[in-house]
């Protein structure tokens, strides 16, 4: 069951539908078993699923398990909900790259290629499953999008290959590379994820897919040459996110960034909004924002508050603060700090 090899699971659907786009199924339960058997077929894996309640389950609805699968071409988009307190182990074909929308997960078995990152929150990017490797999460009120590419995508998009063990180097996107993968799955979901999508849109959509998850996430399939990978940033980019993402604690302005990287504010500003879709104080702000929220997720109300966290990461005006935080994880923050 490794590798591009492995056979497909096909998923039953009326012909002209497969005709107009790519074939999509959604399945809203109370029945952990029926979503178990739809996420076999949607994320092409071995599956168990314990499940076990928590208060938010007395609200209405919060016993639901949610599923929306999208299967393209070369690929499959996996929209999830998953109530309360669940236990997710299996063995898949293909790799899965997840953005977490909402709630918490963490892996807990040592071969997860994510394992020993902690927890993972709201807007993080995470490599969750690799062919042929079992895999053990944790999720609490997980709501995410998956992204499931077989492993020969990866290959005709890798600009060299080594031979040996495939090993990726990180498994967590750092605060630019989650930038990236928004730009590049909104960009799929608005060319892709449509009725009017063709096959050749469809392939075309894949190999935008696999060289974002390339430039992502360093591996044994890359170029050690980085500007060389398909979707890389210049290298004034990455050494200016580089610098944001070591200084974000200190009080830095657009100055002091550019002056690092030896440009004008005025040419950077143009660098991060045709590159990475915003500027470099934004990016900043969505560092502090990111770091802000990892520590709210481990800080418990009696021990800390919301205005000191906000505060430790130059947010000195809590409406503000909570406006962010509410745009970018859907959310109060002390929401986050009360769960």
């Amino acid at each position: 069951m490794t590798g591009s090899g492995a056979a497909r699971t096909s998923v039953p659907e009326p012909v002209a539908h497969r005709a107009q786009g790519p074939a999509r199924n959604a399945l809203t339960t109370t029945d952990p078993d029926r979503w178990r058997e739809a996420a076999r077929a949607a994320f092409r894996t071995t599956l168990r699923l314990a499940h076990d309640r928590d208060r938010t389950e007395e609200r209405p609805h919060g016993r639901t398990f949610r599923l929306h699968h999208v299967r393209a071409v070369d690929f499959d988009v996996c929209d999830t909900y998953l109530p309360g307190l669940c236990t997710l182990e299996g063995v898949p074909e293909h790799l899965v790259v997840t953005h977490l929308v909402d709630g918490r997960a963490r892996a807990v078995g040592r071969t997860a290629p994510h394992a020993g990152t902690g927890w993972c929150g709201a807007g993080d990017v995470v490599l969750t499953a690799l062919p042929g490797a079992p895999f053990v999460h944790r999720t609490r009120r997980l709501r995410a999008r998956s992204f499931v590419l077989p492993l020969s995508l990866l290959l005709k998009a890798a600009p060299s290959h080594r031979p040996g063990p495939l090993h990726f180097h990180r498994a967590r996107a750092d605060a630019a590379g989650r930038v990236q993968w928004q730009a590049a799955t909104s960009f799929l979901s608005t060319l892709l994820l449509t009725r009017a999508a063709t096959p050749l849109v469809a392939a075309s959509a894949a190999q935008l897919l696999a060289a974002t998850v390339l430039a992502l996430f360093p591996s044994t399939l890359t170029d050690p040459a980085v500007d060389a990978r398909p979707g890389a940033l210049p290298h004034s980019v990455r050494r200016a996110t580089a610098f944001i993402d070591d200084n974000a604690h200190r009080p830095i302005a657009l100055a002091d960034i550019a002056a690092h990287v030896h440009l004008t504010p005025r040419a950077l500003q143009y660098a991060f909004r045709r590159h990475l879709g915003t500027t470099p104080l934004g990016y900043l702000r969505e560092v502090r924002l990111h770091h802000a929220h990892r520590e709210l997720l481990d800080a418990t109300p009696d021990s800390d508050s919301v205005s000191r966290i906000a505060a430790r990461w130059g947010f000195l005006h809590p409406g503000r603060f909570a406006a962010h935080y509410r745009a970018a994880y859907r959310c109060a923050p002390s929401t986050t700090l009360r769960t």
